[in-house]
């Protein structure tokens, strides 16, 4: 314990480690023409990929495909090092569904597949991924809190992607493009540990000792 005590006040052992979040306020709709050309840039973290807003104010909307809104966007912090912490994930129906194609007059059955892809890199390698689907019916009808654990930890970047059907049974399509799409809101992450600065772990340092002196004096 008291090893871990000076190791803290020497500035080797870290403090709670800060958190961003972006909610992409004020993130602006440019009608899905410019995906790409911008970067969105908040808490630290640069946004590239072309962020844009449609539909719902200060969230960020991907599309699979069929758009010019963006599919892929990659979030990174200057280079540093962190851990993705939660995201916020609206719900939407998908396009796809199953044709009859015995009985061509009845209603389609809808199908749902994984449509979001969040991949964690660590200089250039990829090191943790995830899909799942944002179908209403599986996801819920309100925004769902993504929290990851330490699933994404240690990270210098990550990328949230849209996918389209990754197969289509005999008699699938998708009925309208994008077959699939959904908003992002309210990403958090965590940097690195934050040192105790050297001159003030000195100066603690040197009132701890004293203190340990006197205990050993009075003892």
């Amino acid at each position: 314990m008291k090893a871990q005590i000076l190791a803290a006040l020497l500035g080797l052992a870290p403090l709670a480690a800060p958190a961003a979040t972006l909610t992409f306020t004020g993130l602006p709709d440019l009608g899905g023409v410019a995906a790409g050309s911008e970067d969105w840039i908040e808490a630290g973290v640069t946004v590239s990929g072309g962020a844009e807003s449609y539909g719902i104010e200060n969230a960020a909307h991907l599309d699979d495909a069929g758009t010019g809104y963006a599919s892929k966007l990659t979030f990174e912090a200057g280079g540093a090092v962190f851990d993705l912490v939660s995201i916020d994930l609206s719900r939407q129906r998908q396009n796809f569904y199953l044709f009859d194609t015995e009985a061509w007059w009845a209603d389609p059955a809808p199908l749902s597949y994984d449509n979001v892809l969040i991949e964690g890199f660590r200089g250039g390698s990829r090191i943790a991924s995830l899909t799942l689907s944002t179908d209403a019916a599986e996801f819920g009808l309100t925004w769902h809190t993504l929290t990851f654990g330490g699933l994404f930890a240690a990270i210098d970047s990550f990328t949230v992607s849209a996918l389209s059907p990754s197969s289509y049974p005999e008699g699938a399509e998708c009925t309208d493009y994008p077959c699939g799409h959904f908003w992002i809101d309210n990403v958090t992450l965590e940097t690195g540990p934050a040192p105790v600065p050297l001159p003030a772990g000195g100066a603690l340092l040197a009132g701890a000792l004293g203190l340990l002196w006197m205990r050993r004096r009075t003892a």
